[in-house]
């Protein structure tokens, strides 16, 4: 998104990016960007069908390593233990991989498969979690 947006442009950009989502959170954390030490570093896009959760992340760009980090791992820890839901799938390109294989050493994540192609940008890579859904 660009700077110096008004409200409105923000919002518009908003329901362009995120509409077709079914929830939307946006993630506060520590960071020295802010007076206050503390402030929005993300917005989490989740798609659902009431099984399978697919989340979508778009980090700002004042975002630390450490803020994708902790968002990530938190965010599929919460997942983890929801009961409404059945599994959280991620759709990664080899530019985020590297993100996605760290969940795997927290527990929240484990990589599934690679889908060669999957994508016009090439290759996909498949990670899940299952949440708490009983069948």
């Amino acid at each position: 998104m660009k700077e110096g947006m008004t409200q409105d442009e923000f919002l518009q950009a908003m329901i362009e990016r995120f509409g077709a989502f079914n929830l939307l959170w946006i993630v506060e954390d520590d960071n020295s960007d802010f007076k206050s030490g503390r402030g929005q570093v993300s917005l989490i896009g989740l798609k659902t069908d009431g099984w399978v959760y697919e989340p979508l992340f778009y980090f700002f760009k004042w975002a630390t390593d450490q803020n994708i980090l902790r968002t990530a791992v938190s965010f599929f820890h919460m997942i983890w233990y929801q009961k409404e839901v059945g599994v959280c799938v991620v759709r990664s390109l080899k530019s985020e991989k590297f993100l996605y294989d760290q969940m795997k050493d927290y527990g929240v994540l484990f990589f599934r498969g690679r889908i060669p192609y999957g994508s016009k940008d090439g290759d996909v890579f498949m990670y899940s979690i299952n949440g708490k859904k009983e069948i």
